[in-house]
């Protein structure tokens, strides 16, 4: 019978956060990432309500949720642990050339959306490197979802 046996995650790499919005995810991973001298956090997102789920907070063209994002990160004392991309994920990972422990998809939560930043980003995972997917049992995403958690398991 097969064991699995669990392996420490790297120490070295980047850890990165497609889908920042208002900054909850990104205030906790910069928490623990000062906590242990872990470096700062990617922050990526275009910050425009361009995810249908967010559609209904566009009050206007050009609305934004980045101020408030900023806002929140300098409030909870974690400003100078977050390096923010205001980007689309799929355009910030055709120039991406640095190696990722962590990587925590909240972006567009559609499958075709979680797999283009999964896709965009593995080749970058360090081994024994960790892919964390927000909301992948919603329905839509239960099965395919799972799919994408095996072929990421499958990298290291």
């Amino acid at each position: 019978m097969a064991r699995l046996s669990p392996a420490p995650p790297p120490r070295n790499g980047a850890i990165v956060e497609i889908g920042s919005y208002k900054g909850k995810s990104t205030v906790m991973l910069a928490k623990v990432a000062a906590h242990y001298r872990l470096g700062p956090v990617i922050a990526i997102d275009p910050h425009n309500f361009n995810n249908p789920e967010l559609l209904d907070q566009r009050t206007k063209p050009d609305a934004s949720s980045f101020d408030e994002f900023m806002r929140n990160i300098r409030e909870a004392g974690v400003a100078d642990q977050v390096e923010p991309y205001r980007a689309y994920s799929t355009d910030v990972a055709q120039t991406w050339n640095s190696s990722i422990r962590f990587l925590w998809i909240d972006g567009d939560h559609t499958y075709t959306g979680a797999k283009a930043d999964f896709d965009g980003f593995a080749r970058h995972l360090l081994p024994f490197g960790i892919v964390a997917l927000h909301e992948v049992t919603a329905s839509k995403l239960a099965v395919r979802g799972s799919n994408l958690w095996l072929r990421a398991s499958s990298l290291s």
